[in-house]
């Protein structure tokens, strides 16, 4: 047997020894990650965390511990007045794992009642609205533009809208919804501008007419009458309504109005030269050729040019009659004063229903002949002198009015206006270089004659 000395087998052990620990790491320390959730998020409640190897923490809404030791955490979370606040919790964390807290408060008394935010876009637009709510709750509110209102009664909501002169409401023009306990609602709109009206034209035909008022006609004045038939020889193209803002800026291109919302409104406060600058010029943007010669304060107008004009007095009641013989061309009128009467409110705009300002044009209905505000809105241009007794002496061909005389006529009522001054025989005389927020116009011209087909 062979013997091993001694200090062979020492060598060897420290050899080996020294191999084993080859300079390796240490086991590391098991650890972790600690999460604290709070709900609702905007309470920011606070809590304070204790764990393994006294580990402490104290801190506010959501936090994330990293290298966390592994072993039982413990969370208590603090009081918050009218919160009720989750119970203790205890959680084992494991080594290279995660463990989260979530404390969720509840309101105490838990709520009963939730929010509505309504919307109104674009934001600087002062919207009305009306809140209605489910039958039998009486919780119906209004207001202007956008809002918050809190402490409403879970249940169905409709949130509706007021149109807006010069913007589209979406259809329905309403918004329905349900307010949710505890909860933040939302009631959302979003007004578009209007497209501008074309330029549009109705034809009326050459023909006999009734011009003036009857005698028993209520709310009839000296200068109506005599009622008589006038004839005209030239059919007409007449604007289907007021000429508008946008239709003027077409022509003239002079920036009356820049606001877009204010397209569809008619053109005020323009004097009857104005009228007829505007009516020359758009003869010649058509290819017309012009109806009036203008020299200073001298118009002279030829009534066989094709160009836009001024209606006569007796072609403006031709067309606002429509056929028509009553006070009105869709009607009798019921009330003369500014009371809203039956028949008017659904086709004129006086100040029974205006709230003393101009609408935009074909807001209402038309009348027989598809016009739109021949009564009310505004007092309408005529191209005729205004004669109070011109009725007794005028011809009974193509009246064209007095060959003296200061003022020009006007027709239709505005919306400033007693009912009484919207009927389709009401006249009235103006200074033809005055101006006024309740005075427009509505062009027209010769239309070409229609010829049979065998000619």
């Amino acid at each position: 047997m062979r013997h091993v000395p001694l200090f062979t087998l020492l060598s060897m052990v420290i050899v080996l020894a020294a191999g084993c620990g080859g300079g390796g790491d240490p086991d590391p320390t098991p650890v972790g990650v600690v999460k604290v959730v709070t709900l609702p998020s905007s309470l920011d409640a606070g809590w304070t965390l204790t764990g393994p190897a006294d580990a402490y923490f104290e801190g506010t809404g959501d936090e994330r511990h990293a290298g966390s030791a592994v072993g039982t955490w413990i969370i208590v979370w603090d009081e918050i007045a009218d919160w009720e606040r989750p119970l203790s919790q205890s959680r084992t964390l494991a080594d290279g794992d995660s463990i989260t807290f979530t404390g969720q408060y509840v309101a105490d008394p838990p709520p009963t009642v939730g929010s509505l935010a309504i919307d109104v876009e674009p934001d600087d637009l002062q919207i009305r609205w009306v809140l209605k709510r489910l039958a039998g709750v009486d919780d119906d509110r209004s207001g202007v533009g956008d809002v918050v209102l809190d402490g409403l009664p879970a249940g169905p909501f409709t949130v509706a809208w007021q149109r807006v002169p010069g913007w589209n409401l979406p259809a329905p023009g309403w918004v329905d919804g349900l307010i949710t306990v505890g909860e933040t609602s939302a009631a959302s709109v979003t007004f578009t501008v209007l497209p501008a009206w074309p330029f549009a034209t109705v034809r009326l035909e050459a023909g006999t007419y009734t011009m003036g008022s009857a005698a028993p006609e209520p709310g009839r004045e000296a200068d109506e009458g005599p009622r008589h038939e006038v004839t005209l020889t030239r059919p007409l193209l007449i604007a289907i309504s007021e000429l508008t803002n946008g239709q003027w800026d077409a022509v003239l291109r002079d920036g009356r109005v820049e606001d877009p919302t204010l397209a569809n409104q008619p053109v005020v406060s323009v004097t009857w030269y104005d009228a007829v600058i505007f009516c020359n010029a758009k003869s010649a943007a058509d290819g017309l050729t012009a109806a009036y010669t203008v020299n200073g304060p001298q118009v002279a107008w030829n009534p066989d040019a094709d160009g836009w004009r001024l209606p006569t007095e007796a072609e403006w009641e031709a067309f606002c009659r429509a056929g028509t013989q009553g006070s009105l061309s869709d009607g009798e009128l019921s009330r003369l004063d500014m009371e809203v009467d039956p028949v008017l409110s659904f086709f004129g705009w006086s100040a029974a229903n205006s709230d003393n300002r101009v609408k935009p044009v074909r807001a209402l209905l038309p009348n027989p002949m598809g016009l739109y505000d021949v009564h009310g809105n505004l007092l309408e241009w005529c191209w005729d002198r205004y004669g109070e007794a011109y009725y007794t002496a005028a011809p009974a061909t193509d009246p064209s009015g007095p060959v003296t005389g200061s003022d020009r006529v006007l027709r239709g009522g505005s919306f400033a206006d007693a009912n009484q001054r919207l009927r389709c025989a009401a006249r009235l005389g103006l200074d033809p270089s005055a101006t006024a927020g309740i005075v427009g116009f509505r062009p027209v011209r010769n239309a070409p004659t229609v010829k049979s087909g065998g000619e």
